[in-house]
């Protein structure tokens, strides 16, 4: 899902272009399973955004850092499709990002399809979706052995992505006290 969203954004609406990028996939099967998810991510964007706003998140998000409009180059094709891009809904994805919780669902990413979780190779590790290395404040503290993506990203709607995703996971303020520590420090 979040490879149909990514390819979206760089290249559009081409469907068959798409078909050839990924195996098994028809350039139909690809544009239903597109469409059927952007109404779905609509749907729990606009829910979210009724229950709770940024504000309600000062200890897991830094509302200083939240941008009241989002320049032009953070934005993909798909960025006009749905509410997401706005900063209060970034915010929101953010905190729940930390907390652990989706809002109402796992955003069509089954719970089977993460994990197990292990601690990043010494040094550091790339996440494979973000680009961010772990550990750190914006990604966690823990890489999916399977999808080798960063905690963070594992609770993050699929239809963010690049940089749009990398901004929503700058808004996340780490909850170690310890790391906070060092953190606040270097600043």
């Amino acid at each position: 899902d979040a490879t149909i969203f990514r390819l979206y954004d760089t290249t559009g609406s081409q469907w068959a272009k798409m078909a050839k990028m990924i195996p098994g996939r028809t350039d139909n099967g690809i544009k239903n399973r597109f469409h059927n998810l952007r109404r779905q991510l609509e749907r729990e964007d606009e829910h979210r955004l009724r229950l709770s706003k940024p504000e309600d998140y000062p200890s897991e998000i830094y509302l200083d850092k939240m941008k009241k409009q989002l320049p032009k180059h953070l934005l993909g094709k798909s960025a006009d499709l749905w509410d997401a891009t706005a900063p209060g809904t970034l915010a929101v994805i953010a905190a729940l990002s930390v907390l652990g919780g989706t809002g109402n669902r796992t955003h069509g990413m089954g719970i089977g399809r993460f994990g197990p979780f292990r601690s990043p190779k010494a040094g550091g590790e790339q996440c494979t979706r973000c680009g961010l290395f772990a550990p750190s404040a914006q990604t966690g503290d823990e890489i999916c052995s399977k999808t080798r993506w960063c905690k963070a990203c594992t609770r993050v709607p699929p239809h963010l992505a690049g940089d749009l995703l990398r901004e929503c996971l700058r808004l996340r303020k780490c909850q170690d006290a310890e790391k906070v520590k060092i953190i606040n420090g270097m600043m």
